[in-house]
């Protein structure tokens, strides 16, 4: 194929780049050179206008510097943001009540750990996370994956024990983060505690269409216990002795679920019914010192009703730690927010006795 047989259209990703690197007056200044004329020979068209391929491969070789020089740019503040993102959760995480952890991790609920504590770092959660990622199993950016390594690693260094609960699977992306935990570091018999409808998200209420944040749909989210069993088996996260899974609603199944200790409660159920459901019945059970965590408060509306709701009611005043998320994370909301999921660690002793809850069917 000669180059007089060049189409126009094989031009347009490189219009493309520079138009998002340069400003529209610079792109059209240069598109609307006149070409020399030497160029009429060479039937080569750019603009409607003829030009030396030597003078257009320079123009391009100059763009697609700048476009590099611009994405190296982006690369290195994503990095440096997701470290400080690190840095800072775990600075809270440090600052976890001393007396109510074992720091010397020699003696941890009467027993040791099976790894060292070090051991859950980049490389680890990296080898997890490329699983979800090429398995297509979770939903939950890398940021939100990590935090929730992270705090599962802490809830585990608890003296008071408790087991791991997670409400609103889905594929079992976060479930296998913190199955690997549990089956690679703890040596304490904790179980993990999966609850799900696997029917989808239940009806909607007013309070989730109270704010600009999503409001989700009936029947949203669905997937079946097999796949979510699957996907387990298949990286490798499945223990039958250590997963107990409840299907149905979280007004009837987390009301009976026979977990009486919680370290690290992990909700993940979008709307304002199913948050509200799963706080009233199983927040009373997380031991002193352990760790709640919403994966929905920064986008769904009636998610941060329901837990704003309920703090305010049982007089929870720990202050919330946000996760914070890489813009380019957020596709749809560039701009708009830094965050998704927030948590918290449950007050060690004193305050006001917490009050009862009511269930969402009275709301």
């Amino acid at each position: 194929m000669s180059v007089s047989s060049w189409p126009l259209q094989l031009l347009q990703p490189t219009q493309v780049i520079i138009s998002a690197v340069f400003p529209p007056k610079v792109v059209q200044l240069r598109r609307s050179q006149r070409c020399p004329p030497s160029a009429q020979r060479i039937k080569l068209y750019c603009n409607d206008q003829r030009l030396q391929p030597t003078t257009l491969l320079y123009n391009i070789g100059i763009h697609l510097k700048f476009a590099l020089i611009f994405l190296v740019a982006q690369a290195n503040y994503v990095m440096s943001h997701r470290t400080l993102q690190g840095l800072e959760l775990n600075l809270h995480l440090q600052e976890s009540p001393k007396y109510e952890r074992n720091m010397n991790i020699s003696d941890s609920c009467g027993g040791k750990l099976k790894q060292p504590y070090d051991n859950l770092n980049e490389k680890y959660l990296a080898d997890i996370l490329s699983l979800n990622v090429k398995y297509r199993m979770t939903m939950a950016s890398n940021n939100r994956q990590r935090a929730t390594a992270l705090i599962a690693r802490e809830a585990l260094l608890l003296l008071q024990g408790g087991d791991f609960v997670e409400t609103g699977v889905y594929t079992g992306g976060t479930s296998a983060v913190m199955m690997h935990i549990l089956m690679d570091f703890d040596t304490c018999g904790r179980k993990f505690y999966a609850f799900d409808s696997f029917a989808g998200l239940p009806s909607t209420v007013p309070q989730d269409r109270s704010g600009s944040g999503m409001t989700g749909i009936k029947g949203q989210f669905v997937v079946t216990q097999e796949r979510y069993q699957n996907n387990l088996k298949r990286v490798n996260a499945w223990n039958e002795s250590i997963i107990v899974i409840s299907k149905g609603w979280f007004n009837e199944t987390c009301a009976r679920s026979p977990v009486s200790r919680i370290s690290f409660l992990r909700l993940d159920g979008d709307i304002f019914v199913s948050t509200w459901d799963a706080l009233s019945a199983l927040y009373d059970r997380v031991v002193p010192g352990g760790y709640i965590y919403i994966d929905d408060y920064g986008s769904f509306n009636g998610c941060r009703e329901a837990v704003d709701k309920f703090r305010t009611q049982q007089h929870i005043y720990e202050p919330l730690r946000f996760i914070r998320e890489d813009v380019t994370s957020l596709s749809t909301r560039v701009g708009v927010m830094a965050f998704e999921a927030v948590w918290w660690q449950k007050r060690i002793k004193g305050g006001t006795k917490r009050k009862k809850s009511r269930s969402s069917e009275s709301i």
